[in-house]
Order: C-alpha cells, then structure tokens, then sequence
C-alpha cells in the first residue's frame, strides 16, 4: 500500500489531517487540470475549491484508493462545467430579463436543487461551523480573508474548515429529501411491472406483485428484520459505488427455484430449510444454480426501472443466504449497521402461495446519487 493510499484510508476515517494531507499533494495539479479546462485562473481556483469538498464528503464511497487521482479528476471536470455554466449567466452588470431568456431551464434547476440541498444542510449545523462555512463557499472567501475577518489565525481557520465539512457530509449525508423519495416509488412500479412477468413465466403462474411505500431506517435494522435465513443479493450500480441489496425470503426463494407445487407443500418445505441452524446452507447447488441466472434478468429489469431517471449499469452481484453475518463484516466497502437506509417491500401473489415477499434496500447516500441529489 502506497502512502497515498494509506492517506486515503486515514481520511475515510475521518482522519482531518490526512485529509489535508491529500489536498495539499493533489491540489496543484487539479488546479492545472480546471485552469486548463477554464482559461482563467480564478474560476479554476472556484471549481477546485467546490470539487474537494464534494471529494471530502463523497470519499467513503471511493472503493479503491489507487482509482483516487481519476476519480478526483472527473469531479474537478463536473465542477469546472458548472463554474462554466454560472459564468455564462452571472447578472451583475447585465438585464435579468435578457439572461433567463437566455439560460438554460435544466441548468437553473440544477443548481436551485443544489443550493436548496446545501443550504437544509448548514442549517442543521451549529452557528459556528455554519457560518464558516457559508463565508467559504457561498461567500467565496479564501481561508486568509476568512481568519482576517473573524480575527482568527489561519491555521484555525482550516481545522474549523475541516471539522464543519465533516459535519456538513454527515448531515447531507443522513437527508433523503422528498424529492428522492417521490422518485423512487415510479421506479419500483416499473419493476413490479416486469417482475411480475418474470416471476409468472420462472414460477408458471399469473403473478401480481404490490409495492409497499419507501421506507427509511438503518442498515442494520433492514439485515436483522430479515431474520436467519433469506436469499440475499447485493451489488453496486454504477455511477454509485455503494451496495444496493435485493432479498428474495425463503418462500418466495423456493417458489422461483419452481421446488413445490402446492401451498401446503412450500410451507413445509419452508419450515424445513427454516429450522436449518445459521450457519448451514439452506438452499441446494441446483438452486443457488437457478437463482444465480434468474438474479441476473432480475438485475437487468432493475437497470431498466432506473432508466428513465438515470442511465446505471448494474456490477459484481454476490449472493448471501445468511444476511445477518454481514453486520459482522469488517469491510471498508460494506455499509455500517448505522448507515441510513431506504427501504421498498414487494409482496409476490402467486396462486395461493402465501407469504413470498421481496426486499430492496439502498445506502441513502445511494439514494442521493441515484437520483443526482
């Protein structure tokens, strides 16, 4: 492991300085990089600043430190497109009428959205940590301006810098906003649609599937009420590095498997792969075989559900059959059981089975990337 890459793991960590340690060594080359796409120094200087901040709160979800000189590259570009974008409709000195004739509709509510989600944030913030940090980045003021106006050393200046932005990512972090919400529930109509398709044609029988409200909590409360035994997939979907979760329960994981032909013989059989102990494997070859090639067309109907609000591209789907050891699991790519989460339930209706049931869950850090929050 490089240096580097042990600054970034510090960092994800929470770690201030380590992370001003990675700024300090990045920052004159992305300042090149953003002057090279801007032409002008002091815009480059804007879209620097607002690019390692969005780096500092979106670190966690950067999965392999030696991908960080690319992945800071593409936010310093989507920041510079952004400074280009306000630049071309700045309104000093110019008629307001002739800008918003001019100005790009899509743009405006970008950045109204943005603006609307950063201001919710500092608000939850305290005065202190607030204040510093609109004076920085609504303001635009450099850190000495700042130590010069609040009568502060500058090296204060950038340790309160640092633990208000560390504050800042949490509390965007935890804020899932109406808006994201509302757009999930289409989303997971449209699946429920096609599921209901695949699902009839893997089980040989009219499906209907209903579609629960989304649902916020924990992680960890979504593994543990999924109880000992379930049928657990979790894979990530690009342009988001963090794990989203598909669960089939042990009836519904059965029925797909197409392994009982009557209600009352899934219900037994449902009890018997229930009274298995934890550690045991519950689901045989032959059907981890099958499901493994149905959760692939399901993944597809996923990406397809998305696609209407956001182009995604599903990656390295892994099945857990005992979903409650992942809060056991010490992996820096794994969510925390303490990590927000939303959740949306499906009940499968199939015949006069009972009890089949599907579970998806996101990251709500996920979420606000999904959906371009």
């Amino acid at each position: 492991m490089t240096d580097t890459d042990s600054l970034i793991r510090l960092a994800q960590g929470d770690d201030l300085p380590a992370y001003a340690a990675l700024v300090e060594r990045s920052q004159q080359a992305a300042l090149g990089y953003a002057r090279q796409l801007l032409g002008d120094f002091h815009l480059a200087e804007d879209a620097v600043q607002e690019a390692f901040l969005q780096a500092y709160l979106d670190l966690d979800k950067l999965n392999e430190p030696m991908a960080f000189g690319g992945w800071l590259r593409r936010i310093v570009h989507k920041h510079c497109d952004r400074v280009r974008r306000r630049k071309t409709g700045r309104l000093v000195g110019m008629d307001v009428t002739r800008i918003r004739s001019r100005s790009d509709p899509h743009v405006e509510l970008e950045q109204a959205e943005e603006s609307s989600r950063l201001k919710s944030g500092l608000l939850r913030l305290h005065d202190q940590e607030r204040d510093i940090l609109s004076l920085c980045y609504l303001r635009g003021l450099s850190h000495r301006q700042i130590a010069s106006l609040l009568g502060l050393p500058e090296s204060t200046v950038n340790i309160r810098l640092f633990r208000a932005r560390q504050n800042l990512r949490k509390e965007l972090t935890a804020m899932t906003t109406t808006d994201d919400i509302a757009l999930l529930k289409p989303v997971h109509h449209r699946l429920a649609l096609a599921l209901q398709t695949l699902f009839g044609e893997t089980m040989e029988m009219q499906v209907a599937i209903e579609v629960a409200d989304p649902h916020e909590s924990t992680y960890g409360q979504v593994i543990k009420d999924l109880g000992r035994h379930s049928c657990m997939y979790y894979f990530t979907a690009a342009p988001s590095d963090g794990w989203i979760t598909i669960d089939f329960n042990v009836p519904l994981a059965l029925a797909l498997c197409n392994r009982c032909h009557s209600a009352e013989e899934l219900a037994q059989e449902t009890e018997l792969r229930r009274s298995n102990p934890p550690d045991g494997g519950w689901l045989l070859n032959y059907q981890l075989g099958i499901l493994g090639a149905l959760i692939k067309r399901v993944l597809d109907q996923f990406v397809e559900a998305w696609a209407p609000a956001t182009r995604l591209e599903w990656r390295d789907a892994q099945i857990e059959i005992t979903p409650q050891i992942m809060l056991e699991w010490d992996r820096s790519d794994s969510p925390k059981p303490d990590e927000s989460a939303v959740s949306i339930g499906f009940t499968v209706n199939a015949g006069d089975y009972d009890e089949l049931s599907m579970k998806l869950c996101y990251p709500t850090s996920t979420v606000a990337t999904l959906t371009g929050n």
